[in-house]
């Protein structure tokens, strides 16, 4: 898991949404909006997985990923948020590769 302060608190940002600019990936849509450090959060619904169980494994999966490549994400210095909309791809052997091809994208748009 991430520490507590590379995890970006929409609570305190409500107007996060509204300001950040939108990427789609592979099963996922990343928002990012330029700030002084790098922070990330993983929102999966419950439409995308009815179960707790089963969003709490996507969650961690996908915060896993982020925290084995915390070195490169830190160099982009933007809050991240993203949205799984396609859970199955989750079991896609590719999706870290997807995930991270996503991030470079956004480097080259920032």
């Amino acid at each position: 898991m991430l520490k507590k302060q590379h995890k970006l608190p929409l609570r305190k940002n409500p107007d996060f949404f509204r300001t950040a600019t939108s990427v789609k990936g592979f099963g996922c849509v990343v928002y990012y909006q330029p700030q002084g450090s790098t922070q990330c959060v993983v929102i999966v619904s419950k439409k995308v997985a009815p179960k707790a169980s089963f969003r709490n494994t996507i969650r961690r999966r996908v915060y896993q990923i982020l925290e084995q490549n915390w070195e490169e994400l830190q160099t982009f210095e933007v809050g991240l948020a993203i949205i799984i909309t396609q859970p199955k791809l989750l079991v896609a052997d590719r999706f870290e590769e997807q995930l991270l091809n996503t991030f470079r994208r956004i480097v080259q748009q920032y």
